[in-house]
């Protein structure tokens, strides 16, 4: 059984708007040992005609899973559990891998021991136009720094799958925020390597879920922050943020 360096998770429900240019992003890396798992919930437009064309393109290397509506996370699981790479990364079905992302990240973690790793990404609007460049200026990984401000985007995560094996799967009864609360839940044990690169363009189009339920989210991702960090309060974790960074600073770390 063929073991692709990298497996690539999109879910799927009538996304055909997009899904050609996100397929195009992956189709066109110059690094080509990956797999690409769609987990689709019986879309009822174009979206099965556009993976089965990609499918007859890559032979053995695109595969289509279908289940019933279940939320996203339960869509990342059950890619989870389809996939066979040693790193596995989520792209939405709206969303573009940036040029020869897959050859950035594989050089910049195929000797080394990170169990996952991260970079910078720029978000797009429906017109593929930059609306906001999203960096992260520190050379290291600051786990505090989560409760303060949400920077570790999913899209340009790659993840060893022995990670999910060891800390478990996403939650399925988060609707927006499971990625941060995965992230919080391994980061202290697991420290991620940072790519200064943009790995990814984020979409927001004013109709997808980051773009129209952002006080839900908000609202989650406060929850989650709690249970972390008891005495989490906003105006109080910025405060402990900073003293938090400054004193990794000092600590070279």
């Amino acid at each position: 059984m063929r073991t692709p360096f990298f497996t690539i998770i999109t879910p799927t429900l009538n996304s055909e708007k997009y899904l050609k240019e996100s397929i195009m992003s992956v189709e066109d890396q110059e690094f080509k040992d990956w797999e690409h798992i769609f987990i689709d919930s019986f879309s009822t437009d174009k979206t099965i005609k556009i993976i089965n064309d990609y499918k007859k393109r890559n032979p053995g290397k695109v595969l289509v899973y279908r289940y019933p509506k279940a939320g996203i996370s339960d869509a990342f699981n059950k890619g989870i559990k389809h996939s066979k790479g040693v790193y596995i990364n989520f792209l939405g079905s709206d969303d573009l891998l940036k040029e020869n992302s897959l050859k950035i990240v594989y050089e910049k973690i195929k000797n080394k021991k990170y169990s996952w790793c991260y970079g910078n990404f720029d978000i797009i609007n429906d017109k593929n136009n930059i609306t906001k460049r999203k960096r992260y200026y520190f050379n290291n990984f600051h786990y505090n720094m989560l409760f303060f401000q949400f920077y570790i985007c999913h899209q340009t995560v790659f993840m060893k799958k022995k990670i999910f094996n060891q800390y478990g799967l996403f939650r399925t009864d988060l609707k927006y925020a499971m990625d941060h609360e995965y992230w919080l839940r391994i980061g202290k044990k697991e420290k991620p390597f940072f790519i200064p690169k943009v790995l990814c363009n984020f979409r927001r189009d004013g109709n997808n879920i980051t773009s129209k339920l952002w006080k839900e989210q908000t609202f989650e991702k406060k929850n989650i922050n709690q249970r972390y960090c008891p005495f989490y309060i906003r105006p109080f974790s910025i405060l402990f943020f900073y003293t938090n960074l400054m004193t990794d600073i000092i600590k070279g770390k």
